[in-house]
């Protein structure tokens, strides 16, 4: 289900700027930094028990790689994936990136990418026998659409679309209530 709530919009900024970006992001690497995503693009945040937990970000085939430059993608890319620490090595990361490949399971090829932390890259490059909704082509994208084709609890994940913005006043009052509480949820189990 595409979730297109503003709340969820705050979510994933608190996971990825806060949380990520503050206190659980290494400050000697450098390469794994997430910049806040755009609203133009898509996103999924991996729930767990009513927390935030993870996110995951992807670009879809035929948008644009970056501002001020004509190249497009050529498939769909899995750009952005985070665990939170204390959550790491429940299969939280397989299971985001199975939901990646339902979700584009019309496509041939999917990309991925770069660059892959070690513990993705283990995933992304499992034995495909044991995951078959991942069991077909990947390929890492570099952002400009160029790749290098390689092969490639109870939990809730629910996404971030651009197809609706919501403006200020959008919103009734009950649903301002519930992102408030949803926001007073994630950050208490930071």
């Amino acid at each position: 289900m595409e979730v297109q709530a503003f709340g969820e919009r705050i979510v994933l900024f608190i996971l990825n700027v806060v949380i990520f970006g503050r206190s659980e992001r290494s400050l000697d690497d450098d390469a794994m930094f997430f910049l806040p995503h755009s609203a133009k693009e898509r996103a999924k945040i991996l729930w767990r028990n009513g927390a935030a937990v993870g996110f995951y970000t992807t670009k879809r085939k035929g948008s644009l790689c970056g501002d001020g430059t004509g190249a497009c993608y050529l498939l769909p890319v899995l750009d952005t994936v985070f665990v939170r620490r204390k959550h790491r090595r429940q299969g939280l990361g397989t299971a985001m990136l199975r939901d990646f490949c339902e979700t584009f399971s019309e496509d041939e090829a999917l990309g991925v990418s770069c660059p892959i932390s070690p513990a993705m890259y283990q995933v992304c490059t499992g034995n495909p026998k044991e995951d078959p909704s991942c069991g077909r082509q990947t390929s890492q994208e570099d952002g400009a659409g160029r790749s290098a084709t390689g092969q490639g609890h109870e939990e809730r994940t629910c996404g971030l679309d651009d197809t609706k913005k919501v403006q200020d006043g959008d919103e009734t009052e009950g649903e301002a209530e519930l992102e408030e509480e949803e926001v007073a949820r994630i950050l208490a189990g930071a």
